[in-house]
Parts: structure tokens; sequence; C-alpha cells
């Protein structure tokens, strides 16, 4: 999941993320983005293997409807922090896998541009 101060306008941000934003290299910015989306992907997979652990169930046990409504946030929340302290290793093997798929697109990007001229 991304940070919430990821989605906030600039005007809003905290000034040290604005600062250490604009002091990256556009590679830099890229690896992480890429990194971040890994570690997302991650969550999302972990997340669906504790709902389907029955860890929604077990949660609402008891609850009824209320406690229901907000299993998959605390399940969301589980799986990010799980993801955030290295997971299970998979984020890695993700973002080997997205820069790979990222150099291909920019290498056939490239190579269009050249036969264009």
């Amino acid at each position: 999941m991304l940070p919430i101060s990821r989605l906030l306008p600039d005007s809003v941000r905290p000034s040290t993320e604005l600062s250490s934003a604009s002091a990256v290299s556009p590679e830099q910015k890229k690896e992480m983005e890429l990194r971040q989306s890994a570690q997302d992907f991650e969550a999302a997979y972990i997340a669906q293997m504790l709902t389907f652990s029955g860890l929604d169930k077990a949660l609402t046990s008891g609850g009824g409807e209320e406690v229901a409504a907000f299993t998959s946030f605390y399940i969301e929340s589980f799986a990010d922090q799980i993801a955030e302290k290295g997971g299970f290793g998979l984020a890695e093997n993700f973002y080997e896998r997205l820069l790979k798929l990222d150099q291909i697109q920019n290498s056939q990007n490239n190579l269009r541009e050249t036969e264009t001229y």
C-alpha cells in the first residue's frame, strides 16, 4: 500500500519528503517506485494468504457485522507491516522482474525512436 503522504498534494506533504524527493535522480526515483510497487504487490499477496488462511473469520468471531466491516483493513494493515519488515522475500524477486520488464520496455521505446529517424 502507498504511504498516505504519497497521496497528498505537494502543498500539504511534509517538507522533508519534498526536499528528499527533489534530490534523487530520475533513475533513483524509478528504482524507488519499482521497489515500492514490488513491496505493495507482496503486501497484497500476503493479505490474500491471510484472508484465505481464515484470519478474517477468526477476527470477526463473536463481533458480528460491525467487526466484519473492518476486517479487510486489519488484514491489509497486518500484510503491509509484514511486507515492510521483509515479508517472505518475494518483493526482491518482484522488483527484479519489474526492473527487467522496465528495461525491455525502454529498449523497445528506444528502438522505435531510432526507426522513425
